[in-house]
């Protein structure tokens, strides 16, 4: 973890040199010129030196960090330069990152939205095709019905047909017998 954080932060320093070598160089021009910028720089740049020299003693461990020896003005305003370039750097660096989740956050939110649509249109269209099935089946269920009162129909009326046979062939039969012409 801590490599691939110093191939980062070694990055980032390539990509803040210009613009801090750039403050640098407009302090030197007119230093006289802005005396208030001038100690601004000096008290940043000592705050980032003192921040600066904790965080590495209490990452490799090196004792206390009681006394930290102030830089002299000159590495102070540099220093101060370099804090704000990478002061700049990083706030870029954050802005963009937050606006990435939050444009993420509103594609995710879209993409929910759709997905409810979605959902909301399969639940109508099942609700329609449950409705035409039941419909459907209510249908076939009566023509069954119909068939079977047809069938039953039917058949009755061949069992009578063929009881009606059966007299009329029996009537016949004893019109034979008794008439024997």
């Amino acid at each position: 973890m801590i490599p691939l954080f110093k191939v980062v932060s070694l990055i980032i320093r390539l990509f803040t040199k210009p613009l801090t070598n750039y403050i640098k160089a407009s302090l030197k021009a007119g230093g006289v010129k802005r005396p208030r910028s001038q100690k601004v720089l000096v008290f940043l740049g000592q705050y980032y030196h003192r921040i600066n020299i904790k965080l590495t003693r209490s990452l490799s461990n090196m004792g206390s960090t009681d006394y930290i020896k102030p830089l002299n003005d000159e590495k102070a305003m540099e220093s101060g330069a370099e804090f704000i370039g990478e002061l700049l750097t990083y706030g870029t660096l954050l802005t963009w990152g937050l606006y990435e989740v939050n444009k993420l956050g509103h594609d995710t939110k879209i993409k929910e939205q759709k997905v409810v649509d979605q959902i909301s249109s399969l639940q109508t269209n099942y609700k329609s095709v449950s409705s035409d099935y039941e419909k459907l089946c209510s249908e076939v269920q009566k023509i069954r019905e119909q068939l079977e009162a047809s069938e039953k129909a039917r058949a009755e009326a061949e069992n009578a047909r063929a009881e009606a046979e059966k007299v009329l062939m029996g009537n016949k039969l004893d019109n034979l017998i008794t008439d024997p012409k």
